[in-house]
C-alpha cells in the first residue's frame, strides 16, 4: 500500500481468542470464518458490491436495501451489547444457521457526513484485513439512512471489563494478551494501517479462558 490508513477512536478492531487448553503458551488460535450464504433478501437487493477503498482484497458483501426490515428476514435480534451517539451494537442470530453475530447499526443522518466518512473507512479496513486477532466482518447492509455491519461476536466483551472483575491478570495471561496484541498490531502495520486508540476498552475477547482465580 502506498498510503497509510488510520483507525479512528471508537473502533474495537482487536479481538482475543484461544483454544481450550491448559498450556496458555500454545493456545492462540483463530476464529473460524463461516462461508457467506446468499439469502432471499440478498437476491432481491441490488447485488451491488461496494469497495470504496484502495485495498486489493475485500470480498465482503456490501448490499443496498430499501429498509432495515429486510435484515430481520435473515437475523433474529437479541440483547443490546452497546450504545453510542449515532447507533448501537446488537447481538443477532442467523435464522438459518443459528450462528450468533454482533450487528453494528449506525444512523447516518444523526452521525453526519464526517462521521459517515470515518465509518466508511472502518468498513473498508475491515473488508481488507484477515487475521486471527482482528474482528471478522461478515457482511454489510446499507439503506439510505442506516448502515449495518455484521461482525464476529466477541462473547466475553471488553478486556477492560474482565480486568475490572479479576483485579489483575496472571503472568501467563498477560503473556498471552501481549502476544496476541503484538501479532495483530504487526499485521496492521505491515499493511500500512495504524490503530490510533488502542486501549483495554477497545480490545474485545471472543472466547476467554482467562481464569477468574488467576490460575
Amino acid at each position: 500500500m502506498s498510503q497509510t490508513s488510520s483507525i479512528g477512536s471508537a473502533e474495537s478492531l482487536i479481538s482475543l481468542e484461544r483454544r481450550k487448553e491448559k498450556n496458555i503458551n500454545r493456545d492462540i488460535t483463530s476464529g473460524k470464518d463461516l462461508p457467506s450464504r446468499t439469502s432471499n433478501v440478498e437476491r432481491k437487493a441490488s447485488q451491488q458490491q461496494w469497495g470504496r477503498g484502495n485495498f486489493t482484497e475485500g470480498k465482503v458483501p456490501h448490499i443496498r436495501i430499501e429498509n432495515g426490515a429486510a435484515i430481520e428476514e435473515i437475523y433474529t435480534f437479541g440483547r443490546i451489547l452497546g450504545k453510542g451517539s449515532f447507533g448501537m451494537v446488537i447481538e443477532a442470530t442467523d435464522r438459518e444457521t443459528e450462528t450468533k453475530w454482533a450487528i453494528k447499526k449506525v444512523n447516518k443522518e444523526k452521525a453526519g457526513s464526517s462521521a459517515v466518512k470515518l465509518l466508511e473507512r472502518e468498513v473498508n479496513i475491515l473488508k481488507s484485513v484477515k487475521h486471527e486477532h482482528i474482528i471478522h466482518l461478515e457482511q454489510v447492509f446499507e439503506t439510505p439512512k442506516k448502515m449495518y455491519l455484521v461482525m464476529e461476536l466477541c462473547e466475553d466483551g471488553e478486556l477492560k471489563e474482565i480486568l475490572d472483575r479479576k483485579g489483575h491478570f496472571s503472568e501467563n495471561e498477560t503473556r498471552w494478551i501481549i502476544q496476541s496484541l503484538a501479532s495483530a498490531i504487526a499485521y496492521l502495520h505491515n499493511n500500512d494501517i495504524v490503530h490510533r486508540d488502542l486501549k483495554l476498552e477497545n480490545i474485545m475477547v471472543k472466547s476467554s479462558l482467562i481464569d477468574d482465580n488467576n490460575e
